[in-house]
């Protein structure tokens, strides 16, 4: 019979230790490996739930600022000063921009758009004079701005000219972006109010009324107010 030696016995257990060792430290390894994965997993997800808790928070507002329809008047992050605007302050001189849409709109008899702009001007005049101050008055200017708004898409989508190209279209869509994004900016981020808002807000609004005045035609027939 064939016996096996000690040394080819203790040799044998030997390598099983080493092979049973081996086993143990993948395990142990991978073992460590998936506490390090799961312990980055939950580092994250508090991070990945703020982020669309911010998100969430942030369409909110905007959605809140869009369908609200009446403005609120000053941000209360932007200091109430009584001191009345100076006419040459930018937020008042660019009210200029208003008036040349009047003027084609009424030659034009455009009397729902002269009439409207003329409203508008009114009012966001004595409103930024008096810096803003929410009231009847911030909610009165916000209703006749958004009505304004909502005549200009109006007049895009359904009352566009038989000949309108291109360039008709470019405009005016790029002045309903810049109008509806000023304005969604200067309220979500307060600071860029006085920056931003007569440009976004008087300035692409005054143009854009213009190239309705002048390319457009009345939502309502009505005879020309200049002859």
């Amino acid at each position: 019979k064939n016996r096996t030696s000690p040394h080819t016995r203790t040799k044998f257990f030997l390598e099983k230790k080493r092979m049973i060792l081996k086993v143990v430290a993948i395990l142990v390894n991978l073992g460590s490996a998936s506490k390090v994965q799961t312990s980055k997993i939950v580092s994250v997800s508090p991070r990945i739930s703020s982020q669309f808790s911010s998100k969430m928070h942030l369409a909110l507002r905007v959605s809140q600022l869009l369908f609200d329809p009446v403005g609120r008047g000053r941000h209360p992050s932007r200091p109430l000063n009584e001191e009345k605007r100076p006419w040459l302050d930018p937020m008042m001189a660019t009210h200029a921009a208003f008036v040349p849409a009047i003027v084609v709109a009424s030659r034009a008899g455009m009397v729902d758009l002269a009439a409207l702009q003329s409203l508008l001007l009114s009012l966001s005049t004595v409103y930024h004079y008096t810096r803003e101050v929410p009231g009847p008055l911030a909610q009165f200017e916000g209703t006749v701005a958004k009505a304004l708004f909502i005549y200009g898409l109006a007049q895009l989508i359904f009352n566009a000219p038989a000949n309108a190209d291109f360039t008709l279209y470019a405009t005016e869509i790029a002045c309903a972006a810049g109008t509806v994004g000023t304005f969604l900016i200067t309220n979500i981020w307060p600071h860029l109010y006085e920056r931003y808002h007569p440009l976004g807000l008087h300035i692409i609004p005054g143009f854009w009324s213009f190239f309705v005045a002048s390319y457009h035609s009345s939502l309502c027939r009505f005879p020309s107010l200049i002859n």
